[in-house]
């Protein structure tokens, strides 16, 4: 009998988020909802949408369940 895992992900990279997060920090024209959505843009999600993808591949995971909107953000 063969074990399974479950593994869930948030997908966003960090680095990223910290280069983008100080981006706004240093522009005062971001504030509120702005800032935020600013200092977590697209691709940092599509990418680790994408890296997340590859390994489960790797690693023959049974079940991807990206959902619709992850896979929205990838395209």
């Amino acid at each position: 009998m063969q074990d399974y895992i479950s593994l869930s992900l948030h997908c966003e990279i960090t680095e990223i988020l910290n280069a983008y997060t100080k981006i706004v920090q240093n522009d005062n024209s971001l504030t509120g909802l702005k800032a935020y959505s600013a200092a977590r843009p697209p691709h940092s999600e599509a990418l680790a949408i994408v890296i997340a993808s590859y390994l489960a591949y790797e690693t023959n995971c049974l079940n991807q369940d990206l959902g619709k909107d992850a896979i929205y953000s990838v395209y």
